[in-house]
């Protein structure tokens, strides 16, 4: 489940995410640009606010707990075993 707040957190509602994935963190770069990650390698994008999200290939299929992005392009998701993926096309052909 994501959910998103428009208002500082005084309301917050639920966006649909598209995996019956578990997703563990979020980080955005600018108020349209983040991604997700979570279970089973999954990783997401949104280019709207979170108002929809895409798949991205992680290149995983193991629990990614953390992703972080130093700027729009670049970026790692991290997770179980010493799991670390980085793309430089903000996830475009996925985090190999």
């Amino acid at each position: 489940m994501i959910l998103k707040t428009t208002n500082g957190g005084s309301n917050w509602f639920s966006q649909e995410s598209n995996t019956p994935n578990f997703l563990n963190q979020g980080f955005f770069v600018d108020i349209n640009t983040g991604w997700m990650c979570g279970n089973n390698g999954t990783i997401l994008k949104t280019t709207n606010g979170g108002s929809n999200w895409i798949s991205q290939s992680s290149g995983t299929t193991f629990y990614l707990s953390s992703i972080n992005f130093i700027n729009i392009l670049t970026g790692w998701a991290a997770g179980l075993n010493g799991t670390i993926h980085k793309t430089t096309n903000s996830g475009q052909t996925g985090f190999p």
